[in-house]
């Protein structure tokens, strides 16, 4: 085995665990949702958009549909069936991400509870494709680049 072909399979290996991490970010804000929904059931005939922090029949199905859709954007942000995954596709997400979270953060006040732990995971997660922008040199992923198109 030569040396690249290790260095293929640990940058195989890390696409994996990176992809296994925003996974698991969002499982731990699924759970929390859960738990908060049990523990805060809906209050019913609650109506209109300001429910001041109680839950409402719906918000529960919203959150999972957000965390899935979030979830997906994260990954594909990762990129984890390149090599060496671009740069500025994992620093849009991380910015996408951190713009989303404050926004989210602002309209918290009015939120249902199960809205918290997602508004906690989505600056968390901002904050974590971040990190991962610092992983990757700008030289390595301009190199590989080039030499994907000779």
């Amino acid at each position: 085995m030569s040396s690249n072909d290790d260095d293929d399979l640990i940058m195989h290996q890390f696409a994996w665990k990176r992809v296994a991490l925003i996974v698991g970010l969002c499982v731990l804000g699924v759970v929390s949702s859960i738990y908060d929904w049990h523990r805060h059931p809906p209050v019913r005939g609650l109506t209109g958009t300001a429910t001041y922090m109680r839950n409402a029949p719906g918000d529960l199905s919203t959150v999972l549909w957000l965390y899935a859709i979030e979830a997906s954007v994260a990954v594909a942000a990762l990129q984890p069936w390149r090599h060496r995954p671009r740069r500025r596709w994992i620093g849009l997400g991380a910015a996408t991400f951190g713009m989303w979270g404050a926004l989210r953060w602002l309209i918290g006040l009015h939120s249902p509870t199960v809205m918290f732990g997602h508004d906690v995971v989505v600056l968390v997660v901002a904050l974590t494709l971040a990190a991962f922008v610092l992983v990757y040199s700008p030289l390595s992923s301009a190199v590989e680049s080039r030499t994907q198109v000779n």
